[in-house]
């Protein structure tokens, strides 16, 4: 099991980790979602954990990686 997030004043900004969280057992089995309670299920979660995208299992390589490319991106939208 894993979990890795950035928090800003007790405010999630972004956030990977793999709980099986009922939202995302359901945006992946649908009504079949109560037969999957234990499986771990890899997630992303939005600024104020808004929104969930179901995703690729996290490492904390690739969670460095992502912010990386994130702060990247912002930087040259900012410019």
């Amino acid at each position: 099991m894993y979990s890795f997030y950035v928090i800003y004043s007790g405010n999630v900004i972004i956030g990977f980790d793999n709980y099986p969280d009922r939202q995302a057992l359901y945006a992946k089995y649908q009504e079949a979602f109560t037969s999957h309670l234990d499986e771990l299920i890899p997630h992303k979660h939005t600024t104020g954990k808004a929104a969930l995208e179901l995703t690729e299992a996290m490492t904390a390589d690739m969670f460095h990686d992502y912010l990386r490319n994130e702060i990247s991106q912002t930087q040259k939208e900012l410019r």
